[in-house]
């Protein structure tokens, strides 16, 4: 059961496939605070650690290629909203694309 449960969020449904993602999975021991910040989100309080996006030597976040907006009902806004994030950490050359897969199962 716990083998199960760490490996999940690896799983991906087939319909994102083509999306080529690749996840990144931090576990840390219940216990450890060191690097833990926390922010709130729809189911409450969201543990989460800052992961450091820069090649070796690199003054700029440097090792974003693309980003696929995931199915959602305000895709344009979102996508808007991740151009400028990039923009504004001087990432102009990153594609920015809405992910072909529905918001809800036809």
């Amino acid at each position: 059961m716990n083998w199960a449960l760490m490996f999940a969020p690896a799983l991906k449904h087939p319909a994102f496939s083509s999306e080529r993602e690749v996840r990144l999975h931090v576990y840390r021991q219940t216990d450890a605070t060191d690097g833990l910040l926390f922010r709130t989100g729809a189911m409450g309080i969201i543990p989460y650690v800052e992961i450091d996006l820069r090649d070796p030597g690199a003054d700029e976040m440097t090792l974003i290629r693309e980003v696929v907006i995931g199915p959602q009902s305000n895709e344009l806004e979102s996508r808007r909203s991740v151009m400028q994030f990039l923009a504004y950490h001087g990432l102009r050359d990153v594609e920015v694309r809405l992910s072909k897969v529905p918001l809800r199962p036809e």
